[in-house]
């Protein structure tokens, strides 16, 4: 009967993952407690993942990770790395698939890409290449490095951890590395020779490349006093000439006015829609006679510390799954949301009612502050306005040690790797290099939790 049970737990597992109703961890955990509530697994067996080597070497991965992530070492190479990949499309492939790979088979891919993305999506603006031919290889570069080392990926410590808990030899940190080498050469070489001929290159049928067209967004301003534009001609207004922006309506006496053409007379407290890039609305803002709207419509202040960014929603961000509304997105993180684009389509109205996804961009207005702390928790990435940190030598270079060491002493077979990866995570936190609640930040629990999910069904079959 329990073969029986399990099958069908396992069915709705698998009907659940790909309907995706529910988070990844979520359905894991479901499946757990079906399993315990079932009695095919007793509590200590259904519970027995979160304490499983694998699952417990892997959090502390992600607490040696995070330190060699916080201080900069990476982001302190990204004027060469920049400058390197600018120089053609060909040359930025090969620049940010080899570091992406070769970073991801020490540190977790996630950390790896979201440190790339500002850079890849700067290079795309400067040298006018389309982001989806260099986002996707740097993608999948991060999936093929991961598999190269026994730390690379939770699946490669979930095996080896199994293999030694059943009385096989434990893997060795590099005993992947041969073959998956062979894989990564091949993937490389398919990328750099049919990826130029098969990835999108997404370019709109007008006179903007696809970069400028991605870079804007709809906002709402209205004409006040001192405006240059009241009483003129929308074809020779500055919002046309020095902004570059396309008027796309009018609102006057709370009616709308669609049909604008060059010469639509504007005047004192219109507001009108335009399309507009952000660097452009940066500007705007700080010019006399024009008051911008914020998410709510309530007119933003104009001060010299708070500027427009924009910004994506990463893998794992809190913010995804909840609108603005729920989150009190304003009054908690001090930033206002101006526009929210999603795939192709940028979203203007009703912006506290939009349920934020994974991979959005929102332009948000905020001080820089602000924006610091929103990117530290990595609730987002910056788009614009990039700028690398600077490396902190003396955290970096004892956090790069103790990371080699954690590689180290488990290659040379000093000691297992669960072990050198706590002892890892205890030094990172001793010597201040992290605050313990940044060492609980820095674990993804999202995968632990799935982890433990996916233990208790091989649990059951077993």
């Amino acid at each position: 009967m329990e073969l029986y049970i399990t099958l069908v737990i396992i069915g709705i597992g698998i009907f659940l993952f790909v309907r995706e109703y529910f988070s990844i961890d979520t359905t894991s955990i479901l499946i757990m407690s079906l399993f315990i509530v079932t009695g095919v697994l007793d509590p200590e067996e259904g519970f027995s993942g979160f304490n499983h080597p694998a699952t417990l070497t892997l959090g502390c991965m992600f607490v040696v990770s995070s330190a060699i992530f916080k201080t900069g070492l990476i982001e302190g190479l990204s004027a060469r790395i920049i400058k390197l990949a600018k120089k053609n499309y060909f040359s930025a492939l090969v620049t940010f698939s080899f570091i992406s790979g070769i970073s991801s088979a020490f540190i977790n891919d996630s950390a790896v890409v979201s440190i790339l993305i500002p850079m890849v999506l700067l290079v795309c603006r400067e040298a006018n290449i389309s982001p989806a031919r260099l986002l996707i290889p740097v993608s999948f570069s991060a999936l093929m490095g991961g598999t190269c080392t026994l730390i690379g990926t939770s699946t490669n410590i979930l095996v080896g951890s199994y293999a030694e808990k059943s009385g096989l030899p434990p893997f060795g940190m590099f005993e992947f590395t041969l073959p998956a080498v062979c894989l990564m050469a091949i993937g490389f070489l398919y990328m750099f020779v049919a990826g130029p001929l098969l990835l999108p290159n997404r370019k709109k049928l007008t006179d903007e490349n696809f970069i400028q067209e991605a870079e804007k967004y709809i906002a709402e301003i209205k004409l006040v006093d001192q405006s240059p534009d009241i009483n003129q001609k929308v074809s020779n207004t500055r919002l046309i000439k020095d902004f570059s922006v396309q008027v796309l309506a009018l609102i006057r006496n709370n009616d709308h006015v669609y049909d604008i053409t060059g010469d639509t007379i504007l005047k004192r407290n219109d507001v009108v829609k335009i399309i507009i890039s952000p660097q452009n609305l940066s500007r705007l803002k700080q010019t006399n006679g024009y008051s911008l709207s914020d998410d709510s419509g309530k007119v933003l202040e104009e001060t010299e510390e708070k500027q427009v960014y924009e910004v994506m929603i990463p893998y794992g961000s809190d913010l995804a799954g909840n609108s603005l509304e729920k989150l009190d997105f304003r009054n908690v993180y001090h930033a206002s949301v101006l526009a929210i684009r999603h795939r192709d389509e940028t979203i203007t109205q009703h912006l506290p009612e939009v349920v934020l996804k994974e991979g959005d961009m929102l332009l948000l207005y905020a001080g820089k502050t602000n924006i610091a702390k929103l990117a530290a928790q990595k609730l987002v990435v910056t788009l614009s306005k990039y700028k690398a940190r600077k490396v902190d030598y003396k955290k970096a270079v004892p956090a790069l040690l103790i990371g080699i060491g954690v590689v180290a002493a488990a290659a040379l077979n000093i000691t297992s790797l669960l072990i050198s990866a706590m002892v890892g995570s205890l030094l990172l936190i001793i010597t201040s290099i992290l605050k313990p609640k940044e060492a609980y930040q820095a674990i993804q629990w999202k995968v632990i939790f799935m982890m433990a999910g996916v233990l208790s069904r091989g649990k059951a079959l077993e």
